[in-house]
């Protein structure tokens, strides 16, 4: 497996190898200190499968260099590692097609763990982040003027009202079916039919959705 990460400060590229080794031992890691190498490095290296990248590289004009990126990379996973701590810029991320965001103040165990569920095909926010939603609410993260999705959560089942109660909880689906004693797959018809019901694109709205809707109930 190829992993390229993205990062101006050397101790940092230094200090993810012994915690990618974890994801493979025998993954080949490519280091770029600057945005303009790490798309060369991207064009030379189509087989890319996880990219994680700072965003506060010097050479970063803005956020849709991770869309550049992607369309560089279609095959591979990005994760933003960063000290940016302005949640709009983590949530726009995502929105731009980044797998998720962990914060430099991560441990490695955490850092791991994160990595592991984006190689699943999940996407991970630290809980912090659903707090905080959960603390101030986002609009932003939800189609532009649709105050609908917080009003069709009434429109859901029992079971899929508890689906996402789990998502706002940061759960995988492997998670989520282990603690209701459901099959993997039937967790994802659940998440599918929770996004058509919300008019959501995406899990992360979903979770952010019930946490900022949790403020205002106990439970879903």
């Amino acid at each position: 497996m190829k992993i390229l990460t993205v990062d101006n400060h050397w101790v940092c590229r230094t200090g993810l190898r012994p915690v990618l080794a974890k994801l493979d031992p025998d993954a080949q890691v490519l280091e770029a200190e600057t945005y303009e190498k790490a798309l060369k490095l991207a064009s030379g290296n189509k087989d890319v499968k996880l990219v994680v990248m700072d965003l506060l590289l010097p050479d970063l004009r803005s956020l849709d260099a991770l869309r550049e990126m992607l369309g560089k990379l279609p095959q591979a996973s990005l994760v933003v590692f960063s000290t940016v701590e302005n949640r709009h810029d983590i949530l726009q991320a995502v929105e731009l097609g980044a797998a998720g965001f962990i914060p430099k103040t991560a441990d490695g165990e955490e850092i791991a763990k994160a990595l592991k569920l984006v190689l699943a095909g999940e996407i991970y926010l630290p809980r912090q982040l659903l707090k905080e939603s959960a603390r101030k609410g986002n609009g932003a993260s939800f189609p532009p003027g649709d105050g609908a999705p917080r009003q069709a959560i009434s429109n859901l089942t029992a079971r899929q009202r508890q689906v996402l109660g789990h998502l706002a909880q940061g759960m995988t689906n492997t998670k989520i079916a282990t603690e209701l004693g459901l099959s993997e797959n039937t967790v994802r018809i659940h998440i599918s039919a929770i996004l058509r019901t919300l008019d959501l694109d995406n899990r992360t709205q979903a979770a952010l959705l019930a946490a900022e809707y949790l403020r205002g109930a106990n439970t879903l």
